[in-house]
């Protein structure tokens, strides 16, 4: 290696150092943010909590349907009484 070899390494590892801090700072701040917004702080609790919360929209989704059904029917009933 010559003198601009070691030069251009140099420049690479410096670049490389930056970049590694830049993403540093990044993972930090989203790791805040997930602690923040949503009491978690590993992917394995974000996954276990996303996880809850869509058995609670499953849940709720079904109860919506549930009673859609049975306002219908009793639409459909009090219809059917009008026209007699």
């Amino acid at each position: 290696m010559n003198e601009t070899d070691l030069l251009e390494l140099k420049q690479e590892i410096t670049e490389a150092t930056g970049k590694a801090a830049e993403l540093k700072g990044q993972h930090t701040i989203l790791t805040k943010q997930l602690k923040e917004k949503w009491n978690v702080t590993t992917p394995k609790e974000g996954k276990a909590k996303l996880e809850t919360m869509q058995a609670d929209i499953d849940k709720k989704d079904a109860e919506i349907t549930e009673q859609t059904e049975k306002l219908e029917k009793q639409l459909n009933e009090q219809d059917t009484r009008f026209e007699e």
